[in-house]
């Protein structure tokens, strides 16, 4: 299941900003109140107006994924990442892969945290996607062959957020999905 969260720096940047100014005794507490009233309204006006989805329903599983090889999840039978932009302008979204230890995503029963994130390469780490618009982006195993990781079972979680358009952006719209996959037994 995607792990949908809005990540609205807004509220970190006016905590900073109020916290600047009042001790700086350039703002009064009346002021302050004001401020975080008309932030709201314009973080949930600009939430409405935009859209992320990830169209491949549930978690990612890929199962006896060969170690020492680049290899599509999609020959593994796996789906391609599917982002969907459900706003009405187009949009560039990045996608990032990160350990489940560094997110908030709980652990699947019988996986481990990926060692190393980069095992996980997504075709494209940034993708421009016309309002309305959906666009498949093909993710690829990059196993080390060692011995140690034969027949183990990892999770990793794969992030899709937009990208700021400018440093003043107040808030990005991000989402999370669990991929989890197993690797070959060696062969002899």
């Amino acid at each position: 299941m995607s792990y949908l969260f809005d990540n609205i720096l807004l509220l970190n940047r006016l905590r900073k900003l109020s916290t600047r100014l009042l001790s700086s005794g350039g703002l009064n507490l009346r002021y302050l109140r004001f401020v975080a009233l008309a932030a709201g309204i314009l973080a949930a006006s600009s939430v409405m107006a935009a859209g992320l989805g990830l169209g491949v329903g549930d978690d990612i599983y890929v199962n006896n994924a060969p170690a020492g090889q680049r290899t599509a999840v999609s020959t593994l039978g796996a789906a391609k990442l599917k982002i969907i932009n459900k706003g009405d302008s187009a949009n560039s979204f990045i996608i990032n892969i990160l350990k489940s230890s560094d997110t908030t995503a709980p652990m699947q029963n019988g996986y481990g945290d990926i060692p190393d994130s980069s095992w996980i390469v997504p075709a494209k780490s940034e993708v421009k996607i016309a309002g309305h618009s959906v666009i498949d982006v093909e993710l690829y195993l990059d196993i080390p062959k060692n011995k140690e990781y034969y027949g183990k079972k990892y999770q990793a979680v794969i992030e899709v957020k937009t990208k700021q358009r400018n440093p003043g952006d107040l808030f990005v719209l991000a989402c999370q999905l669990k991929i989890c996959f197993s690797i070959k037994e060696e062969i002899q």
